[in-house]
């Protein structure tokens, strides 16, 4: 009788979980090369544990590999190289800390008071933070200041590339601005760059490039470029900061073209408003000079070529099944020009409230923000379509979110706009705008090179 009793609990038991969690509640299902099916739960998607599952580490490669901004496609399609990588050293909001410690829980959805209410009434048409005017520009290559906003209106005066300005209104496909030594004028837009932070003061940023590069590949340091200031702005002594009277702070420059920067107010309109302000967007690098991009490639290529750790990891991925692809260095820093040196990408990762802290944690990744190898990919090969079926192995929760962020969909309780914006298969931090990096091209075949060290903003 007793053993009669406990089948049949054994059965209520079972039943009952097959009613909690049954194929219905999946939000997210990803068949991967090998067939390896993964599905995602409501909670395990955007839950706060941030543990990962536990096929998370096995990363598609067995190796370590990224890649970032040598756009992997250019505008044509054809591979080109890429470029960066980071480590994300700030704590996790996920319950793990960067060395993988479990740390205080974030909580989940249902219990964390966001921050703000009725954040989203002050959100302009083009879905940045802040209006533009007051916001710091800079031209990009040489431009001549107008009297008025048309091309046929008298010259101010010729400005070389890399000028910094404050905008003071926009009409049309002008902005009209004001120099720092206080002459005005009006400027085309379409050839100029913005300060993210002035426009998304929400987002997180550490720009460690302005203060302390943390690229490594297979964890291994890049000599003259991990720990290295790469940029001018600021000091070490405010970890690469300036002063920024609009924001009241020490704050990142983050320049990326005008253009560009409206569709990344898109993303972090998803990350934060669509979520009621649980999650917001943390920013890593944005606009690179070119001179810098080759610096990196060159000093990698040093490392690839003395260690045969880091050339196996950037060459090859392999999945658990045994499948093998080939990667190489162009995949993950540009051996020419980048999408960075344009202006047209961001480094980026995704962070989440902390009602403990009152603060934004950044949330646990496959990898440490600019991990140059293939433990870094997003997708299971460097040719394989960029849909999510294609994701590779080592793409846990938090880094399909963030893709889902900037790709647009619906998943659980959230619905996201489509930003129009792509990434790479080699980073699963790296996304770009391939219009505005071909429009750049066009008149400025190389990209970009000079360092922005004003701030105008006010």
């Amino acid at each position: 009788m007793k053993k009669l009793f406990c089948f049949f609990s054994l059965i209520i038991l079972l039943f009952v979980l097959c009613i909690q969690i049954s194929p219905d509640d999946y939000i997210l299902s990803i068949e991967d090369a090998d067939g390896n099916v993964r599905n995602y739960t409501e909670l395990e998607y955007f839950g706060s544990s941030g543990s990962q599952s536990g096929d998370t580490d096995s990363t598609e490669s067995g190796a370590l590999v990224n890649a970032d901004d040598g756009l992997g496609e250019d505008g044509s399609g054809e591979n080109t190289g890429t470029e960066d990588d980071e480590d994300g050293s700030d704590a996790y909001a996920d319950g793990q800390d960067a060395s993988g410690q479990q740390t205080a829980d974030a909580g989940t959805e249902e219990d964390v008071d966001v921050p703000v209410d009725g954040f989203d009434s002050y959100i302009t048409a083009d879905y940045f933070e802040l209006d533009v005017p007051g916001a710091t520009g800079w031209t990009t290559t040489s431009l001549t200041l107008r009297e008025e906003a048309s091309s046929s209106a008298a010259a101010v005066q010729t400005l070389s590339a890399g000028t910094a300005f404050c905008i003071e209104e926009e009409s049309g496909d002008w902005w009209r601005v004001t120099l720092q030594d206080g002459t005005s004028g009006f400027l085309q837009h379409s050839y100029c760059m913005i300060n993210l932070p002035d426009v998304l003061p929400l987002m997180e940023y550490d720009i460690t490039n302005a203060y302390d590069s943390i690229f490594k590949s297979s964890g291994y340091e890049i000599e003259g470029v991990t720990g290295e200031k790469l940029y001018s702005a600021g000091t070490l002594e405010s970890e690469g900061k300036v002063w920024n009277e609009r924001l009241g702070r020490y704050e990142y420059l983050a320049p990326v073209m005008y253009s560009f920067a409206k569709k990344v107010a898109i993303a972090q309109y998803n990350a934060y408003v669509t979520t009621g302000g649980l999650y917001t967007l943390k920013i890593y690098d944005s606009y690179r000079p070119h001179s810098i991009t080759l610096e990196i490639a060159s000093a990698l290529e040093v490392l690839y070529n003395s260690n045969s750790t880091v050339k196996e990891n950037i060459d090859y991925s392999t999945t658990v099944a045994g499948s093998v692809y080939t990667w190489g260095t162009g995949w993950f820093l540009a051996q020419s020009l980048s999408t960075h040196n344009t202006g047209s990408a961001i480094d980026v990762t995704l962070c989440k409230y902390d009602a403990a802290s009152g603060e934004y944690k950044e949330l646990y990744m496959q990898t440490d923000m600019h991990e140059l190898s293939t433990a870094a990919v997003k997708y299971y090969s460097p040719n394989a379509e960029k849909i999510p079926a294609n994701y590779a192995y080592g793409m846990d929760e938090n880094a399909i979110l963030l893709d889902t962020v900037f790709i647009g969909d619906s998943y659980g309780t959230y619905s996201f706009i489509d930003t129009g914006l792509t990434t790479l298969a080699s980073e699963w931090w790296h996304f770009q705008d391939n219009e505005t990096h071909s429009q750049v091209r066009s008149y400025a075949s190389s990209g970009y090179d000079f360092q922005v060290t004003e701030c105008l903003s006010r």
